[in-house]
């Protein structure tokens, strides 16, 4: 089968920008709030924030962790509803971090979380890292989960476990981060690959590299 043709930006439905909202006063993200609460809508038509908070340098003990939780539940006052994570940072340490901080909160947060390729290589394998994830989130459900980045796995058996979580209920949606164009078309030959509803990039003033991918 062909491999489709897709430009370089097509697929990137939307960029999270690492925020490390505790690096951030108050007075800094109030003036976010204009963007704050606003949407765009995933191919299903599925609503996503387009303001959020990553989490990849927190809960690595670089401040107390209670300020960084406080600085997350401000944004998310403030309306900065998506709350970005991933299994591998701090080790699951984040996302625990994430589930305390979305306590009787979770009406307002746009769940994601991320897959490490190295939990990817079967379907027994990614059941059992969701699981865990949703676990360390204390939630039944997440709204985005995504496969980390590419390294050899096979597309096909991802694909339809993540399908598979999605029928049952685990994730809303889920989709890929760090993909190339060439990983992109890779993945849209494979069965309801086409099924994915994000490419989370690193696209900032700092870091342009997709714009060689």
């Amino acid at each position: 089968m062909n491999a489709p043709t897709i430009s370089r930006r097509q697929f990137t439905l939307f960029t999270t920008t690492t925020l490390a909202a505790s690096y951030l006063p108050l007075s800094a993200l109030a003036e976010q709030t204009q963007a704050a609460g606003k949407t765009l809508k995933l191919a299903g038509g599925s609503p996503i924030p387009i303001l959020g908070m990553g989490t990849a340098r927190l809960a690595t003990g670089r401040h107390p962790i209670e300020q960084e939780e406080t600085a997350l539940k401000s944004g998310l006052q403030l309306g900065m509803g998506l709350i970005d994570t991933a299994e591998i940072y701090s080790n699951g340490i984040s996302e625990q971090m994430v589930g305390r901080v979305i306590s009787g909160r979770r009406h307002k947060a746009f769940v994601v979380s991320k897959i490490a390729p190295r939990n990817a290589t079967s379907e027994n394998a990614i059941r059992h890292a969701c699981q865990r994830s949703l676990q360390h989130l204390s939630i039944d459900s997440m709204d985005l989960y995504l496969l980390h980045w590419r390294a050899g796995e096979d597309l096909q058996v991802v694909v339809k476990t993540f399908e598979a979580l999605k029928t049952e209920g685990k994730i809303r949606h889920w989709g890929v981060s760090n993909f190339s164009v060439s990983d992109m078309q890779a993945l849209f030959t494979v069965k309801d690959g086409k099924n994915c509803a994000v490419n989370q990039v690193r696209y900032s003033l700092a870091d342009r590299s997709i714009d060689s991918n």
